[in-house]
């Protein structure tokens, strides 16, 4: 506390690093509350998006793109892709052979000029707009590759790609073969925005390094007609004696439930500080707190509840341990499940049909 205090006494002084913030809660809550007291403002470092539409022909990846170009700034760029499938030389005849390749060809191209409309009508600059359009043996490798040799760090697509999400899926490749990467995936054909101007995020967040790393993401996305709802769950535990005397008190469901609500509203606080230091601003921060008794699955009442309270796209870090991955175990209780995804919130949503947009954060 005291350092702190120095610090701002310097008048030279105008930004000040806290790099165990994550590791020492003393430091942590001290920030807070010079937060608080407006004494300090959280600032983010502004990140220019290098982004990748992939395109399969289908209109799924035409709902991501739409969702992508809402999430892009000024000063950002983008790649519409495609990556067409060679196809076997069937034809009877070489001219067939060609006609054939020509009107898929002409049909990729159609398609990508239509998602680069898109990103066109949402303001891009033409210079921060490229197309291409690939004939390859293997879709699947070809994203994965553009994607490097582009230097991207967000990328849209339609489905998450043939295979389950540790068994060759598009989605699993790119997240395991990049470590720092944004992954939008909307599965929906007719995708509606859930208010009239902007779009609302839907964000598991429960303070830990992972679901923290992926809100100061967020928070390089979001504008001033954004809205973020943070959920926050809690699953009461059987109540338990306070001491091995005679008489002594139990601890009672009221009392845990206050508890809850009290780090509930702590951590809507800490998201809060974490947005607005984004620079581009934001409409509305939700915080909503939830209860769910032991026994029910409570991955699915978080994805109930995001998908009643209206949501655009559902935000999830994809690394394991720990923090959101503990809330989803019960979903993949009696599943053989391997791989760096294991227990994650991402391998709940890739290995099941969930019908909302996601953002997947590495």
């Amino acid at each position: 506390m005291q350092d702190i205090d120095n610090c701002l006494r310097i008048p030279t002084v105008s930004i000040i690093i806290f790099d165990d913030y994550g590791a020492e809660e003393g430091v942590r809550l001290a920030v807070q509350q010079f937060t608080s007291a407006g004494r300090l403002r959280p600032v983010l470092p502004s990140v220019q998006h290098k982004a990748v539409s992939c395109l399969d022909g289908e209109p799924q990846s035409l709902a991501a793109a739409m969702i992508m170009s809402r999430m892009l700034r000024t000063g950002d760029s983008v790649w519409v892709y495609r990556a067409v499938k060679a196809a076997v030389q069937d034809a009877a005849t070489p001219e067939e052979a060609n006609a054939k390749f020509l009107a898929e060809q002409e049909a990729a191209q159609t398609s990508v000029d239509s998602v680069t409309e898109v990103f066109r009508q949402a303001g891009m600059e033409q210079n921060a707009l490229h197309t291409q359009v690939q004939s390859v043996m293997s879709p699947g490798a070809a994203v994965t590759s553009f994607v490097g040799k582009s230097n991207a760090n967000f990328v849209s697509l339609g489905s998450h790609g043939p295979g389950r999400v540790l068994h060759k899926s598009l989605a699993s490749y790119l997240m395991q073969s990049y470590s720092d990467i944004r992954l939008l995936v909307c599965p929906l054909t007719d995708w509606q925005p859930a208010q009239d101007s902007g779009l609302k995020y839907t964000v598991v967040y429960d303070g830990c390094s992972t679901s923290r790393h992926a809100l100061e993401v967020l928070a390089g996305h979001t504008n001033s007609q954004d809205t973020v709802e943070i959920l926050h769950a809690h699953v009461p535990p059987a109540p338990v004696s306070r001491g091995k005397f005679r008489g002594a008190p139990a601890s009672t469901g009221q009392e845990d439930a206050k508890q809850a609500q009290m780090q509930a509203q702590s951590l809507f606080q800490e998201a809060e500080q974490i947005l607005s230091g984004s620079g581009g601003g934001i409409k509305e921060v939700i915080g909503t707190h939830i209860e769910v008794q032991s026994g029910h699955l409570l991955g699915e009442r978080l994805l109930d509840t995001a998908i009643n309270n209206g949501c655009d796209v559902l935000v999830a870090g994809t690394k394991c341990m720990p923090g959101i991955g503990n809330l989803f175990e019960p979903f993949l209780k009696g599943r053989t499940v391997l791989g760096v995804l294991k227990s994650s919130l991402t391998t709940h949503l890739l290995n099941n049909a969930v019908d909302i947009p996601v953002l997947y954060i590495n």
